[in-house]
């Protein structure tokens, strides 16, 4: 705690206990001193009479008790005032003085409490504040930036004050507390505290723009003259006004007048006054929209920022030790706690990213892959994606596979958004974006990317076309985490796989843990000696690349020639061979071609190396929710994760098998057939098991942001008590979005019969759903809480019955990155819950009830052995051949395409349904 935060809180403490002596123990100290005898004041006779100091203390009983009422009264306006934001301040007439003072105890008391209450609070990253430079900066230095006052007005940033805006939001927006309302009102004397003018200017003393933690790195904030720059002043014949029509978006006008979507920004800025959500623009506003030289100006001043913020001292080089300390991630843009010290330098266009301006996504995301291109991140995604396939399908019952947790978990969350960055960049077809710069034809195993030259372009290079060597001609620094880079490519695409890669020195050791086979270390003296071995000879036009030497350090080689015609590439620190010529952290070039290097920084590659190898695993655990049967299992069961589940309002699903809708033995589908119906529910219900949607809620829909409303609420439900940085963070987006669909969230979801809302006003900076507001999932793990083997065949019917589909089955691409490891979990249990059902229908010959529940269970997990096993056990005990057939090539066909073996027990089951027993195993 610094002297700054020291000082608020005994300020605070004091104006506390003033608080409480006023308000309580004046009427005890009145009570107890004073003395009101109302004969003696009001019999005319005693005021004739000499005092005796009765009436002397009567007059100040009575005073001492008008005063203790009209402070009270005050106070009680005041909390009124603070609990609604100040929309519902009441003005006391003459009493204007006294309401100041109670106004400011109540707010220095605050300072107090709202520690306390972000303590209860998961732990909070805290907010990176907006750069231009990477220069590390500590924590204290950080907070102190934004606590120290300008002194002249000139470099005091000013705000815009949009249609709904109050100065308790404009406070929570920028100073990150709404009790800081009054350091605004105090900076900007004349303005009516109730009712804010639409377009007005205010000064925020102090501020600096923030922006979620992930977005961008960390360094020195912006001052208001480089806030100025970014935003210059617009004069009348600079810009032109246009009329919003339907349909109309900020991303489409700018595309219209100003030649690129990604110009919106600017937009935005330029009518603040008007658009406070650049996601919400209404039919007939008119906009100003600046002329092209304003454009070219706004460009060039971001430059001019950048190029001065480049003189800050030298950026420091990631570093390439994976064997270094938990602290080295805690630096890490993985890790938001502390400002990163190996990330490099941001490029000019982050100086916008950093303003908090707005900028293409695609910027946001670049920044949070920490050096990791585009293509390449897409890539491993796509290679984590498929061993994630290969571990479901081949999972055994009553097992989960290896979670994903840490750092790991949020590199992930930034590869599966850069893959599906790149679907909607294909998707859209932009001209002037290369969305296909690469065919998947012309990748093979020993292909690599060594930078990009736009954000949309990698730069690869297949190594069998670099005559065995190449050198990469740069600083030892440079040159170690250009190899490194290098090395992703080789063992964690989805095109590699194949060839055998050869780490060399302790500083690659990390790569034989990447989860592939084809991995092997070794030391310098062993592959100098081996390579020795291999003779001069002929060389051949096109010899097969069998092996890849990787170093970070030189390594004395013989002729290349007879290196590649072994079949081997050697990649090392070498001015020899093909040069991949590295000259700063920000340019490289190759045959004389220019690019930005890919180079990742040391806590990513730690991460995404960690992600591969537990998905790469082929153990599982016990699953939480499973409970082994009596016999089948002699260690001790699994516990039970204690987790406080919400008031589940009365259930809305069938436990019965009506007539109608029974399954013919020779009709089994692939689809549910049992429709669930919603009914009446007291309270609001998120349903994730299928198509999200949100039912009894008591507001009106969203007419806007409706799927981003819904993915708000499902965080809101798993991050209880989460402060609003977290939730900007996790969900990737600006905080006036996050705040517009919160807004639209707690409108949506309207309030009880109290008039107590479901998603209350986070006046603590915390938010917190209503302990009612409950999903879907919560009932489904509320009937299996006590073990899925050993609950009720009633409760696991109900538990089926809430499946309507997929978890999530309508989640945008781009969207509900956060929650893939909590849909994963869904997916287990579900086909865990209907493998176990259609075990004990079939026990009781009750077949019917087998096939819906296996039906079901397929619906959220339809690549899964055991789940087809039991729908191929099913068949057979109906005698229906034609099905057992086609579920056996089914299951053989996903097993040959997922590059998984059976299990012994399915080939058993396999082979005793298609030949009438099992083959004998021993002679």
């Amino acid at each position: 705690m610094n002297d700054a935060s020291l000082r608020a809180r005994m300020r605070g403490l004091a104006a506390f206990v003033a608080l409480i002596i006023l308000v309580l123990g004046s009427p005890a100290a009145l009570v107890a001193w004073g003395r009101l005898d109302a004969t003696t004041l009001l019999r005319p006779s005693g005021w004739l009479t000499p005092d005796d100091g009765t009436i002397l203390l009567g007059i100040a009983t009575v005073v001492g008790w008008l005063a203790w009422a009209v402070f009270t009264v005050c106070v009680v306006s005041e909390i009124v005032g603070l609990a609604t934001s100040q929309r519902r301040h009441i003005k006391l007439p003459g009493l204007g003085t006294v309401q100041s003072i109670a106004a400011g105890l109540l707010v220095a008391s605050l300072t107090v409490l709202s520690p306390l209450t972000r303590s209860a609070a998961p732990p909070t990253p805290a907010p990176i504040v907006a750069t231009a430079a990477a220069t590390p900066q500590p924590a204290d230095e950080v907070q102190a930036s934004a606590e120290v006052e300008p002194a002249p007005d000139d470099d005091v940033m000013t705000v815009t004050v949009g249609p709904h805006d109050d100065l308790w939001a404009i406070a929570e927006t920028w100073y990150g507390d709404g009790t800081s309302w009054r350091r605004i009102a105090a900076a900007n004397p004349g303005i009516d505290v109730d009712h804010l003018a639409v377009g007005q200017e205010l000064a925020l003393p102090g501020a600096t723009m923030t922006i979620p933690n992930g977005h961008t790195g960390a360094g020195h904030p912006l001052d208001a003259d480089q806030l100025d720059r970014l935003t210059p002043s617009v004069d009348d014949h600079d810009v032109r006004t246009v009329t919003v029509q339907e349909g109309d978006t900020l991303s489409g006008l700018a595309r219209t007048w100003l030649g690129d979507a990604a110009a919106w920004p600017s937009l935005w800025h330029l009518n603040a006054g008007i658009v406070t959500d650049p996601d919400h623009i209404e039919p007939g506003w008119e906009l100003v929209v600046p002329a092209p030289e304003l454009e070219q100006a706004t460009s060039t001043s971001v430059a001019d920022m950048d190029e001065a913020a480049m003189t800050e001292p030298e950026k420091a080089l990631p570093g390439h030790d994976d064997e270094a300390s938990g602290a080295d991630i805690a630096q890490s843009a993985l890790q938001p706690d502390a400002p990163p010290s190996d990330v490099p330098t941001p490029r000019p266009e982050e100086a916008v990213a950093a303003a908090g301006v707005g900028q293409d996504p695609a910027e946001i995301l670049r920044t949070g892959l920490a050096g990791l291109s585009l293509f390449l991140a897409g890539g491993v995604a796509g290679t984590i994606a498929a061993r994630r396939q290969q571990q479901l399908f081949t999972r055994p019952l009553g097992r989960q596979i290896p979670t994903v947790s840490g750092p790991p978990r949020r590199a992930k969350r930034m590869l599966d958004t850069a893959a599906d960055h790149g679907d909607e960049a294909t998707s859209r077809g932009d001209d002037a974006v290369n969305t296909n710069p690469v065919s998947a034809d012309t990748l093979t195993p020993t292909t690599v990317v060594l930078g990009t030259t736009d954000p949309h372009t990698p730069v690869v290079l297949d190594l069998a076309d670099t005559g065995g060597l190449l050198g990469i001609d740069a600083t030892a620094e440079l040159a170690s985490a250009v190899v490194a880079s290098i090395s992703l490519s080789l063992v964690a695409a989805p095109w590699s796989g194949g060839i055998d890669i050869v780490a060399v020195g302790d500083d690659l050791a990390w790569l034989s843990r990447a989860g592939s086979d084809d991995v092997q270390c070794a030391d310098v003296e062993e592959i100098v000696e081996g390579l020795a071995d291999h003779p001069d000879g002929p060389s051949s036009q096109h010899p097969s690349i069998t092996r890849v030497v990787l170093s970070s350090q030189p390594l004395d080689l013989p002729n290349p020639s007879s290196v590649v015609e072994a079949g081997i590439v050697v990649v090392m620190p070498s001015t020899c061979g093909r040069r991949v010529i590295v000259t700063g952290p920000d340019h490289a070039e190759l045959d004389g071609q220019a690019f930005t290097p890919q180079i990742v920084t040391a806590p990513m590659r730690r991460a995404v190396v960690e992600l591969l190898e537990t998905t790469a695993r082929t153990d599982t655990e016990p699953a939480l929710w499973w409970e082994p049967r009596r016999g089948e299992e002699t260690s001790s069961p699994p516990t039970m994760v204690a987790k406080t589940c919400a008031v589940l309002p009365p259930s809305d699903a069938h436990t019965t098998v009506e007539e109608e809708h029974v399954l013919t033995p020779t009709a089994l589908s692939d689809v549910a057939q049992l429709p669930v119906p919603v009914g009446a529910v007291s309270s609001p219900v998120l349903r994730l098991l299928g198509p999200v949607d949100l039912v009894g809620a008591r507001g009106n829909p969203p007419t806007k942001a409706r799927r981003q409303c819904l993915e708000y609420c499902a965080w809101l439900l798993c991050h209880p008590g989460a402060r609003s940085v977290q939730m900007a963070d996790a969900l990737m987006v600006a905080e006036p979005t996050r705040r517009s669909n919160v807004s639209r969230l707690r409108r949506w979801l309207g309030a009880d019969d109290n008039g107590r809302a479901y998603l209350p006003e986070g006046y603590d900076g915390s938010l917190r759903l209503a302990d009612v507001v409950s999903s879907d999932w919560e009932r489904l793990e509320l009937l299996v809480a006590g073990g899925v083997s050993t609950a009720p065949l009633a409760n696991l019917v109900s538990a089926m019955d809430l499946v309507r589909g997929a978890p999530l089955a309508d989640a945008a691409p781009g969207q509900w990155h956060w929650a893939e490891e909590w849909r994963i979990d869904m997916i287990q249990m579900i086909r865990d819950i209907g493998v176990e059902v259609a075990r004990r229908a079939m026990e009781n010959s009750d077949f019917e009830l087998a096939s819906r529940a296996l039906a079901r269970a397929t619906v959220a997990c339809p690549e899964d052995e055991v789940l087809l096993v039991a729908r191929i056990k099913l068949a057979d005990e109906l005698d229906d051949r034609g099905e057992v057939e086609r579920l056996v090539y089914v299951l053989s066909r996903q097993a040959r395409r997922l590059g998984v073996d059976l299990s012994e027990e399915t080939i058993s089951v396999l082979q005793e349904v298609m030949e009438g027993h099992v083959r004998a195993r021993v002679v």
